[in-house]
């Protein structure tokens, strides 16, 4: 690999981790293996996943109604309020990052919507810090570069907001479709 092509991909898993965190990576090494051996077929990609829900990380109580990064928190808000729930523990946020579904299935993230009846529907999220091409999962966030800097509240608040709300409505619109 090119030390051009590898500086991209170090700044996009950098950005995925300061704006998603990562899968509990002990828990999810010891239940289904290192990332580096491929688990699951393409065609399992629900699988997948399912280990990341099984595995999402629960410090403090915090779980996948409460995203632990402030960036994932905030998107987590916006899209409650856009979907003008009353309970926002019909909404969860997973990160993928360090897992099968990140690795194998090009999803960084993903949220899963309770809408009645024991039915979830769910939306798939790729950060990406360049215009790379090949969409993988439902929804595409575009955020600069670590390398250049980093997108804060307190930092560029404007860029930040910018950034979140264009993406809650975007992940809103995506679940209204799935719901019509």
């Amino acid at each position: 690999m090119r030390k051009f092509e590898r500086s991209i991909l170090q700044a996009g898993y950098e950005a995925e981790l300061e704006y998603l965190s990562t899968v509990d990576e002990r828990e999810y090494l010891k239940n289904y293996g290192p990332v580096e051996e491929l688990k699951f077929k393409d065609d399992q990609k629900e699988e997948a996943r399912q280990a990341v829900r099984n595995t999402q990380k629960r410090i403090d109580n915090v779980g996948p109604s409460e995203p632990e990064t402030e960036f994932a928190d905030d998107l987590f808000i916006k899209v409650a309020e856009e979907l003008k729930l009353e309970d926002y523990f019909k909404l969860k946020f997973y990160t993928a990052v360090n897992s099968h579904l990140d690795k194998d299935f090009g999803e960084d993230a993903f949220f899963d919507l309770d809408i009645g009846d024991n039915k979830t529907i769910t939306v798939s999220l790729d950060l990406k810090t360049n215009l790379e091409e090949g969409k993988k999962a439902d929804i595409t966030i575009n955020v600069p570069s670590p390398e250049h800097y980093l997108i804060t509240r307190k930092e560029n608040s404007k860029e930040y907001w910018e950034i979140i709300i264009e993406a809650a409505k975007k992940i809103t619109k995506q679940f209204k479709n799935q719901i019509n």
